[in-house]
């Protein structure tokens, strides 16, 4: 009999649940065992059978005491099926659309607000909290971040200060109330919770704070009813459905809690919490009722089942249908599907006032084949079946279910509840205060009118006529910003700006913080809080600004295009055609030339050398260079990889922003006669073969030296002998010979490629004679 168990426990650890329900079964033909049952409706908790399963676990707890942590199996099972069939939640309308001034954490308005370096902004205690360094919007992983070093954002608060003074003081309200919990003095935490709802009445936190405030003072009834409050202020949160499941549970209605636990669950089956509460709570409904009323209760179950156990129960199929699980999870579906409905219905966000009436308010389901004909008598009992099973699929409370209980003989079912609601409406303590806000409501709809969809769907009123221009204009430039960026020393400037400070100092151009971490990550993504903030309300301003911006990258975009068009000039060496040139960058202008050159997609610079010691003393001939790719360092320097490409010639010299830039005219090689083309490639052939010649006489360490800047000896393209500019092997050569740069720029200025092959033939000569001396 040990091996056979041993059999059936090896089989539910495979997963094979039939197998060990089998054998589990077959040991019961012997008499009944508390831990045989125990494991048999573990079993089929697993198969989703839960007809069978809940039948198992009560034969267990009429033969033994069962604790609750016995039911994980029962639980991960339930929850399980409430998480992977039924609903579409694709098919539901998102609740994530949120203003600009709210937190993606926690949805309510930033308080203490971090920006994080992919320009998203949290606040600090949801960030905190959270544990990880996953931002909720873009998913982005900040590896490096520390919440120990990010300051508060000075800007975003002293806006958030401005536009929503009363959800501020409602912020320092919730903190008093918050400190009162702490010390256990739920009456006073209850009161500055309330006070702060009424400055911010759609703060769905705030109820659930004071829900549970009254759960820990056992004031179950008020406890549910703002849990209610919160379900339809944030269907899509799970803890909203936690805190119904705990009110619930105080007020011992655990079939109601159970269900509660398991919307929970479905939204989130990873809190632990939710998953003891739930077994919990069947533990209360699994155990056994006392001796002497059991053939009472039984006969009442039979007679009048609960919702729980109808569920379960109302056929002999093994396995729930497709059907069965709708039915669970319906509550969840409509409460989201209501809440979407409601955001197109309604621009403004539902008040705590108005939702002190029965938060479960949903549309009637389809009748089921137990379910009464609309037209049939309503005059139901509590413990009718017809309508406990109508409450499972619509959600409804005890409440609800007491409503019923008053229906008059001649109304529908429908319209008794429409009736019960408006009669709780009218006795809720609540009901004159919701009045004169929906009043209040009224006005302030005219008021704000004009304001941003997004800012109507979350209620909130921003005071826009308490902000100034000044508030958003970067303090560098004393312009609106433009790319707004933030730093982990809480302040924001625009992009550019900072960039060009960080070409000169690692530290913040206000509060001389050390932004080296900044630098290192070359963050450039805007804070998308305050651009929207800009676009939104500043619009006719940001227009100009970016227009502006735009005028000052065209310049950059066009130039070179013509002879009136500058183009930047880096002063150093000589560079060739088709020739690399890696360039170590760190002075801080051409940190600015670079970076300007790559944001205006133009990818290119010109190169002269120097002629003098003043700075615009270059030489009138030089090469453009083409950027391949950069890489920078942690304190701002670079390694850019370039290219050559065109020469050209100086017209005339200027600076912009601390670098040099010229006019210049490009300069092309002059057509190959076709009388002179065999004559030209003759000498073309000569010339290489000497050159490659005098190349592979140098020493190893020599050759090393060239390849490694250069790159190694070019090929001789006997396809394509006469390119446009030149021979590439002609310009790699003339790169790396011996040569005084100005005969260097002597051979560069030449337009007439024989005239220049003969040169190198005298130069390569020359330096073999050398050699051989």
């Amino acid at each position: 009999m040990a091996e056979t168990l041993e059999l059936a426990k090896e089989a539910f650890a495979t997963r094979n649940f039939d197998l060990a329900a089998e054998i589990y079964e077959r040991r019961l033909t012997s008499g009944p065992d508390m831990k045989i049952y125990l494991a048999l409706g573990d079993c089929y908790s697993k198969t989703g059978d839960f007809k069978k399963a809940f039948h198992a676990y009560t034969q267990a707890y009429k033969l033994g005491r069962v604790k609750p942590d016995q039911l994980k199996h029962l639980v991960d099972g339930l929850v399980d099926f409430m998480s992977t069939k039924g609903v579409e939640l694709s098919l539901v309308p998102k609740m994530e659309h949120l203003d600009m001034f709210s937190c993606w954490t926690c949805r309510s308005l930033l308080v203490d607000p971090i920006v994080l370096p992919c320009g998203h902004v949290f606040c600090r205690k949801c960030l905190e909290k959270d544990g990880t360094k996953t931002c909720k919007k873009c998913k982005v992983v900040h590896y490096h971040l520390d919440l120990k070093k990010a300051k508060t954002n000075v800007v975003i608060s002293g806006i958030l200060d401005k536009l929503f003074f009363p959800e501020v003081n409602a912020v320092r309200l919730k903190t008093e109330g918050n400190k009162h919990f702490e010390e256990r003095n739920f009456p006073n935490a209850i009161t500055s919770y309330s006070k702060a709802l009424e400055f911010a009445p759609n703060d769905h936190l705030l109820v659930s704070n004071r829900s549970h405030a009254y759960a820990s003072l056992e004031r179950y009834h008020e406890a549910l009813a703002d849990a209610d409050i919160i379900i339809k202020l944030r269907p899509d949160w799970p803890k909203a459905y936690y805190r119904r499941g705990a009110a619930l549970s105080g007020l011992n209605r655990h079939e109601e809690a159970c269900l509660a636990f398991l919307q929970c669950l479905a939204l989130d089956p990873m809190i632990a919490t939710a998953k003891t509460a739930l077994a919990k709570e069947l533990h209360a409904i699994l155990s056994p009722i006392e001796a002497g009323n059991l053939k009472q209760v039984e006969l009442e179950q039979l007679m009048n089942p609960s919702p729980w156990m109808q569920l379960f129960s109302q056929r002999e199929e093994h396995h729930l249908s497709a059907e069965r699980i709708m039915r669970v999870k319906v509550m969840l579906k409509d409460t989201l599907v209501k809440a979407g409905m409601a955001e197109q219905n309604e621009p403004n966000a539902v008040k705590v006032t108005d939702l002190n009436v029965d938060s479960q308010q949903r549309c009637m389901s389809a009748p089921t084949s137990r379910s009464p004909s609309p037209h049939s008598s309503p005059c139901l009992s509590r413990r009718s079946a017809s309508l406990a099973e109508d409450e499972l699929v619509e959600g409804r409370t005890g409440s609800g279910r007491k409503r019923a209980r008053e229906c008059e003989s001649d109304e529908s079912h429908t319209e008794s509840l429409i009736r019960s609601v408006q009669n709780k409406l009218a006795r809720s303590s609540l009901a004159g205060l919701a009045e004169k806000k929906a009043d209040d409501d009224k006005t302030s709809s005219v008021k704000n009118s004009e304001a941003p969809a997004d800012v109507k769907e979350t209620g909130r009123k921003p005071n826009v006529s308490l902000l100034s221009q000044d508030d958003i204009e970067c303090s560098i430039c004393s312009r609106l910003y433009y790319m707004p960026v933030g730093t982990a020393c809480g302040h924001i400037f625009c992009r550019q700006c900072l960039d060009r400070c960080l070409d000169h100092s690692n530290f913040c151009p206000l509060c001389k913080s050390s932004l080296a971490e900044h630098l290192a990550e070359r963050r450039q993504s805007v804070v998308e809080t305050i651009e929207e903030l800009i676009t939104t309300y500043f619009s006719d301003q940001w227009q100009e600004r970016k227009k502006s911006f735009e005028e000052e990258m065209s310049v950059l975009v066009n130039g070179g295009k013509d002879d009136q068009h500058e183009i930047p000039i880096f002063v150093c060496s000589l560079a060739y055609p088709t020739v690399a040139c890696p360039l170590h960058v760190f002075e801080p202008r051409y940190r600015l030339m670079i970076r300007q050159s790559m944001e205006s997609g133009t990818r290119k610079f010109g190169m002269c050398t120097a002629t003098g010691n003043s700075e615009g003393e270059f030489a009138d001939i030089g090469t453009m260079l083409e950027i391949r790719d950069v890489q920078y360092f942690a304190d701002g320097r670079s390694i850019v990889d370039t290219i050559g490409g065109q020469r050209f010639r100086v017209i005339s010299r200027g600076v912009r922003e601390g670098y040099n830039t010229a006019k210049v005219r490009f300069m092309e090689d002059d057509p190959v006669a076709a009388n002179d083309r065999d004559e030209v490639l003759a000498i073309s052939k000569e010339v290489y073969d000497q050159s490659r010649e005098w190349f592979q006489g140098l020493s190893m360490q020599q050759q090393t030296q060239i390849t490694s800047h250069f790159g190694t000896f070019p090929r001789y393209d006997s396809e394509n002998p006469l390119p446009p500019i030149g021979p590439n092997w002609a310009w790699w050569v003339t790169a790396i010979l011996p040569l005084d740069p100005r005969a260097q720029v002597s051979i560069i200025r030449m337009t007439n490629l024989k005239e220049r092959l003969v040169a190198l033939k005298n130069v390569i000569q020359f330096l073999n004679r050398q050699r051989n001396k």
